[in-house]
């Protein structure tokens, strides 16, 4: 049986502990697969993630995410395979069919060639192809800063939370005085926020949406807008696009 490491949702209640957080980010390492050069991946224990460089017969062993194997599988056409990893079964038994699958010998393992691994703290965090942009949570809630003064006291916009699994970063800003009353209730108040999302791992497009934020009620009811809506998928100039559909958000 499978024994990916944890993925636990961090919730953060200000910008300053989001932006300490995926700062940290800028530590993860992004290895290329280079298979007709000779790499192997291999799995030990159900539990770790063995790479072989082919250039120089080097190893290093890493622990996988759930979401990271997911993709593995996904990459080589073998998706449904990794639900029946996750059944109860003997030490080694998910080892020996995954490396069975991974054999230079199958199909399945060309599928990989040329792909990109992120890993950070011994940690397989998730698989993307040479052709996706890689941009990180931290510059993205960086251009979100520089163009909504998130950090500033003064700023017309306000951070609302957010909360990061794995890569997948969901950000709320409301903007402070914009909104509008309910059925003629003074205590009825709306306010206009923000969503902003990104992952760098290919999991996530970077997203923004508008939303109604009911304040009467105690949880926060959000109601997203189908006015305004812009994604951009990590390919190309995605970096630079991030401004521009910030812009577009804000006005």
């Amino acid at each position: 049986m499978l024994v990916p490491a944890k993925e636990e949702g961090v919730k953060f209640n200000s910008y300053e502990a989001l932006k300490e957080h995926v700062e940290e980010d800028r530590r993860t390492s992004v290895e290329r697969l280079n298979f007709t050069s000779g790499d192997q991946i291999k799995m030990i224990n159900d539990q770790y993630l063995v790479h072989q460089r082919g250039r120089d017969g080097t190893e290093s062993t890493y622990g996988f995410t759930s979401s990271a194997l997911k993709k593995l599988f996904t990459i080589t056409g073998c998706g449904p395979l990794y639900n029946s990893m996750t059944l109860e079964s003997g030490l080694g038994m998910s080892s020996s069919y995954i490396n069975d699958t991974l054999s230079p010998a199958r199909p399945y393992l060309k599928k990989l060639n040329g792909y990109n691994f992120i890993h950070k703290d011994g940690i397989i965090l998730g698989f993307f192809s040479q052709k996706y942009t890689y941009v990180q949570n931290a510059d993205v809630l960086n251009a979100a800063n520089e163009h909504m003064g998130l950090d500033k006291s003064n700023s017309q916009f306000e951070f609302d939370g957010a909360t990061l699994v794995n890569t997948k970063m969901k950000v709320k800003v409301i903007q402070e005085y914009t909104g509008f009353k309910l059925k003629n209730d003074k205590d009825d108040i709306t306010q206009l926020g923000l969503e902003l999302k990104n992952s760098h791992i290919g999991d996530t497009a970077l997203n923004v949406d508008i939303f109604v934020k009911r304040l009467i009620c105690n949880n926060g009811m959000l109601m997203k807008s189908s006015k305004m809506n812009s994604r951009v998928i990590h390919k190309g100039d995605t970096g630079g696009k991030i401004g521009q559909i910030l812009n577009e958000a804000k006005y």
